[in-house]
């Protein structure tokens, strides 16, 4: 049956550090269906996955994509998420498990939504974050905690046309990483103005923002070059990130510690999770 929930969905690739903390978020900030596609994990983040959705927590489906495909996974997997839900949420957002979205105005992400009425679709821009000095990776911190620096969007925006979107399911006719096809109705920014997704202008955050931890530590940034970009095929000369790009990524000019009023409700909800998985029989 069709309902009003407000879902995001995620593919995850070897994920299993972050999951807990991004699927605590998404549900401290009010995401009432949690959809993860698990892209032939060979890390621990399955199983605990698998307990989550035993327990109702998630929505897990499992995605093989050929190995000779001429396209990365991410796309197709959007495309049968769309087709899978179409008639049981109202709207979906596409964030990936390294970006975490916070709203500045709105207590959740129903009010947001809502607030956006008469859209089809709301696109919401990037805030691009850098190592922030870390070499190491440090499991004793949230993400959030631990990159607190970013790029100065004034000053130099390199992502500044980047965003993420939350759609209207029923809408959506064709899926992309960033921004979906409509089939009808406006898309809109954070500020209500409609716009053409291939002709977006530079971003602002004041009422939304994703926060994209896109570097992580240099040793994150090495296991994520190594894991290669989900949107491309396996034999795309881009497939795999160069080390040199984490110079050109590691943005960490200013401080945005806007994530911060999240955390105690973040950590709480994960701590809620682990004894909900603790408490899963073992397959």
């Amino acid at each position: 049956m069709k309902s009003d929930t407000i879902a995001v969905c995620a593919i995850a690739k070897n994920e299993g550090p972050y999951l807990l903390e991004w699927i605590a978020h998404s549900k401290v900030i009010g995401f009432e269906k949690i959809i993860i596609y698990d892209n032939e994990s060979t890390d621990h983040g399955p199983a605990m996955l698998r307990a989550l959705a035993a327990a109702g927590e998630i929505d897990l489906n499992t995605w093989v994509w050929p190995k000779d495909a001429e396209t990365g996974p991410q796309v197709p997997c959007y495309t049968a998420a769309v087709e899978k839900y179409r008639d049981e949420i109202e709207w979906i957002g596409f964030i990936d498990i390294d970006e975490f979205l916070v709203l500045k105005n709105h207590d959740n992400v129903r009010h947001f939504v809502e607030d956006y009425s008469e859209a089809n679709g709301i696109a919401i821009h990037w805030k691009l974050f850098g190592s922030d000095g870390h070499k190491k990776r440090n499991d004793d911190m949230l993400v959030s905690e631990r990159f607190t620096r970013c790029e100065d969007v004034a000053r130099n925006p390199l992502f500044g046309r980047s965003a993420k979107s939350i759609c209207r399911i029923d809408k959506i006719v064709r899926v992309k990483p960033h921004f979906c096809i409509l089939s009808e109705g406006l898309y809109f920014n954070e500020k209500k103005r409609a716009i053409q997704p291939k002709r977006q202008p530079f971003g602002t955050h004041e009422i939304a923002q994703i926060n994209h931890y896109f570097t992580k530590s240099y040793e994150e940034w090495l296991v994520k070059a190594e894991r290669g970009r989900p949107s491309r095929s396996l034999s795309a000369e881009d497939k795999f990130r160069a080390i040199e790009e984490f110079r050109k990524f590691d943005r960490s000019h200013v401080v945005d510690t806007s994530i911060e009023k999240y955390r105690e409700a973040t950590k709480a909800e994960m701590a809620r999770l682990k004894a909900v998985i603790a408490a899963v029989p073992a397959a």
